[in-house]
């Protein structure tokens, strides 16, 4: 487990010592509550719901600061995903590695699509082939610029 990038002691001018409240291992745990199932982040929380933890003057999203306590270091490209679906979960055997693509095939198998947001592959092959920019198409639909340029180029809706 190499935590070396979360030891750093803050320091004021001159590089005097300003009130260390503990090691960042430590101030974590002060902020889980342990309910039946996961362990619950009650810091502060980002507006999806996440916890966010402070550590050397940034904010770092809880349940990856659990990840990496408890698992090691992140691999670059990788996302660390919820069993338990919920983003306030820091539960150490809740929590696994997946990239965008497993994130959003999970969410599918779970029935959490983000409703609106999906629409039905007829829809799609219409609005692909719709005549007009991006900009134009998208109002015409209502849906997002972002979703029918991805589509355009294949990738699917956000």
């Amino acid at each position: 487990m190499n935590l070396s990038k979360y030891q750093s002691e803050p320091r004021g001018r001159g590089g005097q010592n300003v009130g260390f409240r503990g090691s960042p291992k430590e101030r974590f745990f002060k902020y889980i509550t342990l309910t039946n199932n996961c362990f619950e982040w009650n810091g502060s929380k980002d507006s999806n719901g996440y916890g966010l933890f402070g550590i050397n003057h940034k904010l770092v999203r809880a349940h990856r600061f659990s990840f990496e306590l408890f698992n090691g270091s992140i691999p670059p490209g990788l996302d660390v995903l919820h069993k338990c679906d919920n983003p306030c979960c820091v539960r150490p055997d809740h929590l696994f590695l997946g990239t965008d693509k497993d994130n959003v095939k999970d969410r599918e198998e779970k029935g959490r699509g983000r409703k609106g947001r999906f629409f039905p592959q007829r829809n799609w092959k219409e609005i692909c082939s719709a005549p007009g920019s991006t900009r134009e198409v998208a109002k015409t639909f209502g849906v997002s610029q972002t979703s029918v340029a991805r589509y355009r180029r294949g990738h699917g809706a956000v």
